[in-house]
């Protein structure tokens, strides 16, 4: 076991590894102050400072560590498909270096020769501490078929990755390790990213995988302390039971018990008014010749959370008879007040009816209900009616116009959107001896000429805006017009998108003025205060 475990640079024996050049040693040589080093170094200082670099003491011979170099080609042909990655801190050199040697890697790799390639890739990795170079030496492992070689590397690959926080990749990289050859190493290391990612129900899931492997090897001790760790996380019955199947399995009556009171305890906190449970749970207890205060504990605590809860129950009814009380007065108060309105509304017409022969103005406008009979009543009960609006009164006919035309004081009437209205009618209008202003906004049957005839009798003034002709085009704009305002002199201003500003004459629709002072499209037109425009 100890030969299949995957070794990482943090495993690397630190005796191996030279404090200068802070890679494991091919020639180490040693001082006569005891300290070794790589046998370059050792010459280099040998011929210059003769300084040792840790003690800073001095020396002056140099001789080779025979004992180390054999242990460090054992452990190299013993982990031989393992690649230390460079120093931490690479130099523009090794940037250099790692770029050329991957370069002529692939070269090779190219051609079939992947175990040139793989020496290439190896030596570049002597200089480099990134993943991205260690994983084209991974994946050319995967490509060779060597499965115990591609899992080293694909493990290596992901704690590299762990190393720089690139959990995301090391995840990766683990789990192609992983479809090589299993090891519980590979997981838990799954496990670790997992949680590092604050991923934790994925990490319960190769927890679960790492159980389950050490059930089928029969490993059951394991296997228990695994699925421990899960209940304690998620405390689900599905893991006690698997719990309580194991220990029955290792006949350990201490945890086996302590798995079945768990059981109980856990359905007491799911359904703490199920009855039933606190007895199946005290028997339980008594077989096993236990006390069972924590029976009696868990039902007081049972019968105070029911009064608490009983409590809570009576003070919302309380409340809600409360609101009730409050609902029902509500409605009896609108019931008094619908009465007086009523009574109030009878008053208003006894009133209306000794008021009526003085009433001068009437206002009718959107009563969309108002009928003809309902209006003759009304105008014949008010002989010095002299305005009077019906705006939008859409079921009124010529009957109640022909009656209108009969009163004597009538001078002013609003027809506007009286829509049933006929030309005829209108034209009735005429000949009224007081009548001095009609409106005729928004009438469908009113015809343009019928408008003009009616606007040729000077005595009586019309006005109207028919909405299904054309009265009038201002058509000076070159572009689209994008706003249009009216004056506080009658006067009519538009903008537009050709940049200028025209104010019109609506009367005889002539452009009187333009201004072309604007850079840019005129958007909106606002009227000031003072009649400027901005």
């Amino acid at each position: 076991q100890a030969q299949e475990r995957p070794f990482s640079s943090r495993t690397v024996p630190t005796q191996f590894i030279c404090s200068v050049t802070h890679k494991i040693m091919e020639e180490p040589y040693c001082n006569e102050l005891g300290n070794t080093y790589e046998k370059s170094i050792l010459e280099y200082l040998l011929q210059s400072t003769k300084i040792d670099p840790v003690s800073k003491e001095s020396f002056q011979c140099i001789f080779p560590n025979k004992t180390l170099k054999l242990l460090i080609e054992a452990w190299k042909k013993q982990n031989s498909a393992v690649v230390i990655p460079g120093p931490p801190y690479m130099t523009e050199l090794d940037l250099r270096i790692t770029h050329r040697l991957i370069n002529t890697a692939k070269e090779f790799e190219n051609e079939g020769n992947n175990s040139e390639a793989e020496n290439y890739y190896r030596e570049a990795l002597k200089y480099s501490d990134r993943g991205e170079d260690y994983d084209h030496y991974a994946e050319l492992l995967a490509k060779s078929g060597d499965k115990k070689k591609a899992y080293r590397a694909f493990y290596e690959l992901g704690k590299l990755y762990q190393k720089h926080h690139q959990y995301e990749k090391a995840k990766s990289s683990f789990l192609r390790a992983k479809g090589f050859e299993w090891c519980e190493e590979v997981l838990r290391a799954i496990v670790e990213v997992c949680y590092l990612q604050k991923e934790p129900l994925q990490a319960i899931t190769f927890k679960k995988e790492i159980a389950d492997v050490y059930l089928s090897r029969n490993q059951l001790q394991a296997a228990s302390q695994i699925y421990e760790e899960i209940f304690g996380l998620l405390e689900d019955t599905s893991t006690l039971e698997t719990l309580t199947t194991i220990y029955r399995q290792m006949n350990d009556t201490p945890n086996l018990f302590e798995s079945q009171r768990r059981a109980f305890e856990l359905k007491i906190k799911h359904d703490p008014f199920q009855l039933t449970v606190y007895s199946d749970y005290k028997d339980f207890l008594k077989k096993h010749q236990k006390d069972t205060l924590p029976i009696k504990q868990m039902k007081s605590a049972m019968l105070t959370q029911i009064k608490t809860e009983h409590q809570r129950l009576e003070t919302q009814l309380g409340e809600l008879e409360d609101q009730l009380k409050m609902a029902q007065e509500k409605i009896e108060s609108m019931t008094f007040n619908l009465n007086e309105n009523q009574l109030n509304l009878a008053q208003c017409e006894k009133n209306l009816s000794n008021l009526a022969p003085h009433v001068l103005s009437l206002d009718f406008s959107n009563r969309i209900d108002l009928k003809d009979v309902d209006l003759i009543n009304t105008i014949e009960r008010t002989p010095l009616l002299e305005s009077l609006n019906l705006k939008d009164c859409q079921t009124l006919t010529d009957v109640s116009l022909l009656r209108l035309a009969e009163r004597k004081h009538l001078k002013k009437l609003n027809l506007s959107g009286c829509v049933n209205i006929t030309n005829e009618s209108i034209v009735n209008l005429t000949n009224h001896p007081t009548l001095k202003k009609v409106c005729l906004d928004n009438l469908l049957n009113l015809q343009l000429s019928t408008l003009r005839d009616l606007q040729a009798t000077k005595r009586i003034q019309f006005t109207a805006s028919p909405f299904n002709e054309c009265v009038s085009t201002l058509s000076e704009h070159t572009r689209a017009i994008t706003c249009l305002t009216h004056l506080s002199d009658g006067r009519i201003a538009s903008g537009s998108c050709d940049m200028a500003i025209k104010f019109w004459n609506p009367i005889n629709g002539y452009c009187e003025t333009t201004l072309n002072e604007h850079t840019h499209y005129v958007r909106t037109i606002i009227c000031l205060n003072d009649d400027r425009i901005a």
